[in-house]
Parts: C-alpha cells; structure tokens; sequence
C-alpha cells in the first residue's frame, strides 16, 4: 500500500517508488553533486533528499585514483550509492566511511567508534586555543573543525578564523559561523593563495587515506603560510 497505492480503483496508484540507491543515481545522473540523503521518521522509513547543482566553473566529475584520470569504467565500477549523511566520490567510497561521521558518530560514539559520551567542548579544545595563541597568528584555517569549538574561542578573541569538516551533522551543529562543509581531500579549497596564517588540526590527519594525503598537504602549502598538527 504504501509503496505502490492501495489499487482499489482505477488511478489509485504510485507509478514508481524510490530508494536511496535509486535517487542517487537520478540525482547524480541529472547533475547534481553532491547529493545528501537521510532516513526520516521515528521508524525511518521515508527519507529526506538534498541535492546541489555545482557550479560548471569548478566543478569536474573525472576523478582521481593515486593522482592518475581514473578511467570511466573504473569510475563507474566504484559508484556504490551510500545511504549516509554525505556522498561520497568514487575515491573516497573505497577509502573512507562517510557514515561513520553523521549523528551516531558524534552521539553514539560507544556505539559507531566515535566519542564516547558524545562529542562536546572538551578540555583539550582549551589547550589547543592556548597552543595557537602562542604562535600570535593573524588568521586560522582549522581542520577537521568539527562544530568549531576551537574556532569559535578564536572568534572571541578577535582572530580571524575558519574551519573545513567532511560532516553534515557537525555544520548542522555549528557552535558558530565560518565553519564550511567541506571534504579536505577534494582539491582545490575554497580560499585563495596564503588566505590563512596558520593551519591547525588536531586529530585530522590520521582520518585521510594514505593516497589522498598529497591533496591535503599541498592545499595547506597553498593556503596558508604555517601550521600546527596534532
């Protein structure tokens, strides 16, 4: 009944229903990038379907294996459609798991591999804020930011900050402006040539797959002047 109508009369019907799978592929295939899907519902049986047009300027749909053009059939043989909070590319599907990233993995930490507890303002984000102050930066570009706790105690102290997360649950869950969604192994960042003084991450890095790593750093090289890693 729900699926396809209760057909007790002439037109009452549904012509077709949609999975996940099925809208990425519509979506993707219609031109949009990326497009974001996620379960609805206290039984989750409806979903809620985001999708963006990219802009032609920017945007390029070959994608990079190891730095080489990946092949057309390679592309197509590595499309698997994830029902998760964020689409991932070709590439990132056989290196990365974007669903451990979405509300479980920042709530249900015990559960996903994530923060046990939940992911709040620890401690540690007092730290690191204090770390960066002594290098008196100008302006921070963070990584992997998070909801931004780092970045918004920046803010607060009139410093002029930013900061880049893969997740739509963490920019959903801001603590503040200027945090942008944004897979950091897709080159080329948002930001021009050494917009930042001081790139800063702290439990990122060991989060970008081994061939991917060359994207990251030569965007941090491009972007901003120095950085802090931890």
């Amino acid at each position: 009944c729900i699926l396809f109508g209760d057909q007790d009369y002439k037109g009452n019907h549904h012509c077709a229903f949609l999975s996940p799978t099925i809208a990425q592929q519509l979506f993707t295939e219609a031109g949009f990038y990326p497009v974001q899907i996620q379960p609805y519902g206290d039984l989750q049986t409806d979903m809620v379907i985001e999708a963006w047009k990219p802009d032609p300027k920017t945007y390029s749909p070959v994608a990079m294996i190891n730095g080489q053009v990946a092949k057309e059939t390679t592309i197509r043989e590595l499309k698997e459609p994830r029902y998760s909070d964020f689409t991932p590319t070709p590439i990132q599907q056989e290196t990365t798991h974007p669903e451990w990233y979405g509300h479980d993995y920042f709530d249900k930490g015990e559960l996903m591999g994530g923060y046990r507890g939940g992911y709040r303002d620890f401690p540690a984000h007092e730290v690191s804020f204090h770390h960066i102050l002594a290098r008196k930066p100008e302006s921070v570009l963070e990584l992997g930011a998070a909801r931004g706790h780092v970045v918004t105690r920046l803010q607060n102290n009139n410093i002029h900050a930013n900061g880049m997360d893969f997740s739509r649950h963490a920019w959903l869950t801001r603590t503040c402006d200027g945090i942008l969604q944004w897979d950091i192994t897709q080159a080329p960042w948002p930001f021009k040539d050494q917009t930042f003084d001081l790139c800063f991450s702290l439990n990122t890095l060991d989060h970008i797959p081994e061939c991917l790593r060359h994207v990251v750093i030569s965007e941090m090289k491009r972007v901003c002047k120095r950085g802090l890693h931890g």
